[in-house]
């Protein structure tokens, strides 16, 4: 990505996933088709097509820098054969075709909004792709007509954010408009914090007269994942009419074991008032430690859910490597720009969820500090042709440092992830490996 194209978000992320959910599933010889409008970088036409084989995606973009970006990002990921790009606005260029799934991540900040975000957003990405006009939603006003459903995560998954009533009532109305049946995933509700107010979309579809079916469980508040049981609630008799509609087999398979665990929880308020005050807790801890050890990184603090989610962005080349290697370092994911928190148990990472004990977090954190590293190379280390891995290896361990296939005397500077007292100034180190002989000049944790 680069100035042409906005940056994906984890939003861009919920997007592919929900679209994936929501696809047939695969049958030999059958394939779908599927469109990406306003792909901007092409994350979500690529992804959708290298998730899914069966997949024959058609990617829309309107600016045609960004398009050289996306056409880019298709033939780098070797998917060129069944993604293909157009170059337009919304619908126009694939008029006659039909769909298996439209997916979109439109712009949606109000004009008046867009100056008064943060300056690495407002000054560095393409207008274009922040700008949904007056009120936010003239981009998407024209995607969902002619739509016949729509989903709504509420509070918003990953992000942790309930949204307000003003907001669902204006897509309420919308949707009342177009007769377009909402469908609002709840599930996380049950996790929005103290003094946080939820609104049930249900309550802003009835006064409005549109259409909508809630769908929660006690599977996330209670962590009672897997265990089959779910509720629906309609807002109005022609959606109670469509559920009823629906295979016997949606209600007959339900678990025993879910039901009971589900009217249990339901009825033990006391427990979930407990773990939201721990969750929010260990969100103010996170928040506590960021700002003493890793002032670098911005948190998108939650008021709903668990999930916490860091922005890199500001530890410039290093940020690449958090998204590349989602593996190897305290503190990576899959976004390339945006990282959600991880941490170490000497074993695995996992995600941060605010069921975690706070001594983990600060562990986490401690692991976390970001080092500028300049290194001077003593002398040079004589490698065979076997052995240029191990310059592979420190060139990854170190972002920004660009050693050459043997190494040289010289000065290399880059930013090490890890902890400050790994390296320390006026140090030298030489390993059992057959590693050049390095002096550690300068050292300083980044603030």
């Amino acid at each position: 990505v680069d100035r042409r194209v906005l940056i994906p978000r984890p939003e861009t992320e919920g997007v592919i996933e929900a679209a994936l959910a929501l696809l047939p599933p695969r049958a030999e010889g059958v394939r779908h088709r599927v469109l990406d409008v306003g792909t901007g970088s092409g994350i979500i036409a690529v992804t959708l097509a290298s998730e899914r084989p069966d997949l024959d995606v058609d990617a829309v973009e309107l600016s045609p820098a960004a398009a050289e970006v996306a056409r880019a990002n298709i033939a780098r990921n070797n998917v060129s054969d069944r993604v293909t790009l157009f170059e337009g606005s919304l619908f126009r260029p694939v008029a006659d075709r039909r769909y298996a799934i439209i997916a979109s991540n439109p712009p949606y900040i109000d004009t008046a909004e867009v100056d008064t975000l943060r300056p690495d957003v407002s000054q560095y990405e393409p207008r274009l792709a922040l700008d949904g006009g007056p009120d936010g939603v003239t981009v998407l006003r024209p995607l969902i007509a002619g739509a016949r459903a729509m989903l709504l995560c509420n509070p918003h998954n990953p992000l942790g954010v309930p949204h307000d009533r003003e907001t669902l009532a204006e897509l309420a109305m919308l949707a009342a408009r177009h007769d377009v049946l909402v469908i609002a995933d709840e599930v996380h509700a049950p996790l929005t914090y103290h003094g946080v107010t939820f609104t049930p979309f249900n309550t802003v579809a009835i006064e409005v007269g549109a259409r909508a079916v809630t769908v929660t469980s006690a599977s996330k508040g209670w962590n009672m994942a897997g265990m089959k049981c779910a509720v629906m609630v309609p807002s109005e008799p022609r959606t109670l009419a469509m559920l009823d509609g629906l295979p016997q087999e949606v209600a007959s398979r339900t678990s025993i074991l879910g039901l009971h665990a589900n009217v249990a929880a339901y009825a033990d308020e006391e427990w979930l008032d407990a773990t939201i005050s721990r969750i929010m807790h260990n969100d103010e801890l996170l928040a506590s430690l960021l700002r003493r050890r890793l002032p670098i990184v911005h948190y998108r603090r939650p008021t709903a859910t668990y999930l916490g989610w860091l922005d890199f962005r500001d530890l410039g080349a290093y940020a690449h490597r958090v998204g590349a290697r989602p593996a190897q370092r305290t503190g990576e994911h899959v976004g390339k720009y945006r990282a959600r928190f991880l941490e170490a148990d000497g074993r695995q990472q996992f995600p941060v969820k605010g069921r975690t004990v706070g001594v983990c977090l600060e562990q986490a954190v401690e692991r976390g500090d970001a080092v500028r590293i300049e290194f001077q190379i003593v002398e040079s280390a004589q490698w065979s042709a076997g052995q240029t891995t191990n310059a592979v290896a420190v060139q990854d361990q170190f972002a920004g440092l660009h050693f050459p296939g043997v190494f040289q005397p010289g000065i290399y500077r880059g930013t090490q992830f890890g902890s400050v007292g790994a390296y320390c100034e006026g140090e030298r180190y030489r390993s059992a490996e057959p590693w050049p002989e390095m002096h550690v000049r300068k050292a300083s944790r980044i603030e």
